[in-house]
C-alpha cells in the first residue's frame, strides 16, 4: 500500500461499533467521490490491510479526485460478505438505522458516484432499492446478474461507465 496517497480519514460508526455509516478520506486535491460497497469491513479499526480501498483510491487519484467517501448499501461490519445473510438469518439488521441517509448525504455531496457492491447485492434487493433513490451513478462494469462490479474483480484499466 502506497501510504503517500493516505491524507486525513474518518469514519461515522453506531455507539456499539458494530455498523460503520461512512468512511472519508484525503487522497490529494479534486473533489469528492462517493463509492458505495456492499458492507464494511473491519480492517478501519483492526489495522489490517484493505485492498479494496487501495483499489478504489488508486481509481479516484486516476480520475482527478481528492477526497473518498465510501458508504455501503449494508452498514453491518464484517470482513466476509457471506455472513451479512447468516446475521441477517439470525434476526440482526444488517441494513442499520442510518445506512440510507448516510448514502444519500454522500451521493448529493459527491462529484462522481460510483455504485461497487457485486453480486451480493440482490440480497433483501438493496441493490436496486438503493438505485431507485439516487440519480447518475457510474459503476465498473456489470456481473451477470447485473450489479455492479466490486473494484478487486475489475482490471484497473477498466473505464467507468454508467449504470
Amino acid at each position: 500500500m502506497n501510504t503517500a496517497q493516505w491524507g486525513h480519514e474518518g469514519g461515522e460508526y453506531s455507539a456499539d461499533g458494530r455498523y460503520r455509516w461512512s468512511y472519508t478520506r484525503d487522497i490529494g486535491d479534486g473533489p469528492l467521490i462517493c463509492w458505495i460497497g456492499l458492507n464494511p469491513g473491519t480492517g478501519d479499526s483492526d489495522g489490517k490491510r484493505r485492498p479494496t480501498l487501495q483499489r478504489m483510491v488508486d481509481r479516484s487519484l486516476a480520475l482527478g479526485m481528492g477526497r473518498i467517501v465510501l458508504v455501503n448499501i449494508f452498514a453491518w461490519r464484517d470482513t466476509d460478505p457471506k455472513a451479512l445473510c447468516s446475521a441477517h438469518k439470525a434476526g440482526h439488521d444488517i441494513v442499520g438505522a442510518r445506512c440510507d441517509d448516510a448514502i444519500a448525504a454522500a451521493a448529493d455531496e459527491a462529484a462522481c458516484v460510483v455504485a461497487a457492491w457485486g453480486s451480493h447485492g440482490s440480497l433483501l434487493s438493496r441493490g436496486a432499492d438503493v438505485l431507485a433513490r439516487l440519480g447518475e451513478v457510474h459503476c465498473l462494469g456489470t456481473t451477470s446478474k447485473g450489479m455492479p462490479r466490486h473494484p478487486l474483480y475489475v482490471p484497473a484499466a477498466q473505464p467507468l461507465g454508467r449504470l
